[in-house]
Protein backbone atom coordinates (compact mmCIF):
# COMPACT_ATOMS: atom_id res chain seq x y z
CA UNK A 1 0.00 0.00 0.00
CA UNK A 2 1.63 3.11 -1.15
CA UNK A 3 1.81 5.82 1.60
CA UNK A 4 -0.71 8.55 0.37
CA UNK A 5 -3.17 5.27 0.49
CA UNK A 6 -2.44 4.34 3.96
CA UNK A 7 -2.55 8.14 5.18
CA UNK A 8 -6.03 8.19 3.54
CA UNK A 9 -7.23 4.96 5.16
CA UNK A 10 -5.93 6.28 8.76
CA UNK A 11 -7.57 8.86 8.37
CA UNK A 12 -10.87 8.00 7.35
CA UNK A 13 -11.05 5.47 10.01
CA UNK A 14 -10.56 9.25 12.42
CA UNK A 15 -13.43 10.34 10.88
CA UNK A 16 -15.34 7.24 11.39
CA UNK A 17 -14.44 6.54 14.84
CA UNK A 18 -15.13 10.21 15.61
CA UNK A 19 -18.64 10.44 13.78
CA UNK A 20 -19.00 7.06 16.17
CA UNK A 21 -18.06 8.72 19.52
CA UNK A 22 -15.36 5.80 19.73
CA UNK A 23 -11.73 6.07 19.05
CA UNK A 24 -9.49 4.14 16.61
CA UNK A 25 -7.73 2.16 19.47
CA UNK A 26 -10.89 0.28 19.81
CA UNK A 27 -11.53 -3.22 18.08
CA UNK A 28 -12.95 -2.63 14.82
CA UNK A 29 -15.72 -5.05 12.94
CA UNK A 30 -15.27 -4.19 9.50
CA UNK A 31 -18.30 -5.50 6.81
CA UNK A 32 -18.21 -5.44 3.82
CA UNK A 33 -21.66 -5.20 1.30
CA UNK A 34 -22.17 -9.33 0.79
CA UNK A 35 -19.86 -10.66 3.12
CA UNK A 36 -19.72 -11.77 6.73
CA UNK A 37 -17.75 -9.44 9.38
CA UNK A 38 -14.30 -9.56 10.51
CA UNK A 39 -12.70 -8.22 13.78
CA UNK A 40 -9.71 -6.34 12.68
CA UNK A 41 -7.06 -4.37 14.46
CA UNK A 42 -6.06 -0.47 13.18
CA UNK A 43 -3.82 -1.70 10.42
CA UNK A 44 -5.38 -4.51 9.39
CA UNK A 45 -8.43 -2.03 8.58
CA UNK A 46 -6.50 0.64 7.43
CA UNK A 47 -5.18 -2.24 4.79
CA UNK A 48 -8.47 -3.08 3.87
CA UNK A 49 -10.44 0.52 3.56
CA UNK A 50 -7.63 1.46 0.86
CA UNK A 51 -8.02 -2.06 -0.78
CA UNK A 52 -11.81 -1.33 -1.34
CA UNK A 53 -13.54 -0.50 -4.72
CA UNK A 54 -14.34 3.06 -5.19
CA UNK A 55 -16.06 4.94 -4.60
CA UNK A 56 -17.81 3.38 -1.16
CA UNK A 57 -19.89 4.66 1.48
CA UNK A 58 -19.17 3.68 4.87
CA UNK A 59 -20.47 4.12 8.27
CA UNK A 60 -19.63 3.62 12.13
CA UNK A 61 -20.97 2.74 15.13
CA UNK A 62 -19.81 2.10 18.35
CA UNK A 63 -21.36 -0.91 20.09
CA UNK A 64 -20.22 -3.73 22.49
CA UNK A 65 -16.60 -2.30 22.91
CA UNK A 66 -16.47 -2.51 19.01
CA UNK A 67 -16.27 0.46 15.87
CA UNK A 68 -18.28 -1.16 13.69
CA UNK A 69 -17.74 -0.30 10.08
CA UNK A 70 -20.19 -1.14 7.00
CA UNK A 71 -19.03 -0.21 3.69
CA UNK A 72 -21.06 -0.33 0.54
CA UNK A 73 -19.52 0.29 -2.31
CA UNK A 74 -21.32 2.09 -5.57
CA UNK A 75 -22.73 0.26 -7.92
CA UNK A 76 -24.84 2.12 -10.55
CA UNK A 77 -23.40 4.06 -12.56
CA UNK A 78 -25.80 7.00 -11.05
CA UNK A 79 -24.89 6.62 -8.04
CA UNK A 80 -21.10 7.35 -9.19
CA UNK A 81 -21.92 10.34 -11.00
CA UNK A 82 -23.49 12.05 -8.16
CA UNK A 83 -21.08 11.09 -6.40
CA UNK A 84 -18.16 12.60 -8.34
CA UNK A 85 -19.83 15.89 -8.70
CA UNK A 86 -20.02 16.37 -4.94
CA UNK A 87 -16.45 15.28 -4.67
CA UNK A 88 -15.94 18.15 -7.01
CA UNK A 89 -18.07 20.48 -4.99
CA UNK A 90 -16.31 19.52 -1.81
CA UNK A 91 -13.21 19.86 -3.10
CA UNK A 92 -13.23 23.28 -4.54
CA UNK A 93 -14.80 24.52 -0.92
CA UNK A 94 -11.95 23.30 0.80
CA UNK A 95 -9.97 24.99 -1.90
CA UNK A 96 -11.59 27.91 -1.42
CA UNK A 97 -11.31 27.43 3.07
CA UNK A 98 -8.08 26.92 2.37
CA UNK A 99 -7.13 29.80 0.29
CA UNK A 100 -9.01 32.51 2.70
CA UNK A 101 -6.86 31.17 5.27
CA UNK A 102 -4.04 32.43 3.09
CA UNK A 103 -2.84 28.91 1.91
CA UNK A 104 -2.54 27.11 -1.73
CA UNK A 105 -4.30 23.31 -1.72
CA UNK A 106 -1.19 22.92 -4.74
CA UNK A 107 1.65 23.25 -1.83
CA UNK A 108 -0.25 20.38 0.29
CA UNK A 109 -0.60 22.18 3.61
CA UNK A 110 -0.83 19.77 6.53
CA UNK A 111 -4.14 19.69 8.58
CA UNK A 112 -4.59 18.96 12.02
CA UNK A 113 -8.39 17.00 12.51
CA UNK A 114 -10.06 17.53 16.07
CA UNK A 115 -12.86 15.58 17.74
CA UNK A 116 -13.40 14.12 21.19
CA UNK A 117 -11.48 11.06 19.95
CA UNK A 118 -8.53 12.81 20.03
CA UNK A 119 -6.53 14.43 16.99
CA UNK A 120 -5.23 13.56 13.53
CA UNK A 121 -1.78 15.16 11.56
CA UNK A 122 -2.55 15.01 7.81
CA UNK A 123 -1.73 16.19 4.76
CA UNK A 124 -4.12 17.93 2.62
CA UNK A 125 -3.58 15.47 -0.71
CA UNK A 126 -4.66 12.41 1.97
CA UNK A 127 -7.99 14.20 2.81
CA UNK A 128 -8.75 14.99 -0.47
CA UNK A 129 -7.79 11.52 -1.41
CA UNK A 130 -10.24 10.70 1.67
CA UNK A 131 -13.39 12.98 -0.08
CA UNK A 132 -12.52 11.21 -3.45
CA UNK A 133 -12.66 7.72 -2.48
CA UNK A 134 -15.36 7.80 0.14
CA UNK A 135 -18.38 9.02 1.04
CA UNK A 136 -19.56 8.98 4.62
CA UNK A 137 -21.17 10.64 7.27
CA UNK A 138 -19.28 14.13 8.01
CA UNK A 139 -17.78 14.57 4.42
CA UNK A 140 -18.59 18.40 5.10
CA UNK A 141 -16.43 19.04 8.36
CA UNK A 142 -16.62 22.71 8.56
CA UNK A 143 -13.11 24.14 9.27
CA UNK A 144 -12.29 25.20 12.86
CA UNK A 145 -12.06 29.03 13.59
CA UNK A 146 -10.91 28.64 17.29
CA UNK A 147 -7.63 30.49 18.05
CA UNK A 148 -6.75 27.91 20.70
CA UNK A 149 -7.11 25.13 17.88
CA UNK A 150 -5.40 27.00 15.40
CA UNK A 151 -2.94 27.41 17.95
CA UNK A 152 -2.66 23.74 18.68
CA UNK A 153 -2.92 23.52 15.03
CA UNK A 154 0.59 25.00 14.30
CA UNK A 155 2.10 23.64 17.35
CA UNK A 156 1.77 19.96 15.50
CA UNK A 157 2.88 21.40 12.49
CA UNK A 158 -0.23 21.77 10.71
CA UNK A 159 -1.45 24.72 9.05
CA UNK A 160 -5.23 24.62 9.76
CA UNK A 161 -7.13 22.34 12.23
CA UNK A 162 -10.39 20.84 11.08
CA UNK A 163 -13.16 20.36 14.02
CA UNK A 164 -15.18 16.74 13.59
CA UNK A 165 -18.30 17.22 15.03
CA UNK A 166 -21.33 14.20 15.80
Amino acid sequence: MQGLEREAAELLLFILASSAGSNVSAEISFKLEGSRAAVLDRDEAAVLLARLPVPVRCNAKYRDGLLVIECHPFAEPLQIEFFERSVALLRRSWDDELRRAGLDPDDNPSLLFLSDAGEALCSFRAFAAVLSRYEFEHSEAALTEDEGATARAAKRGASLAVRIGR
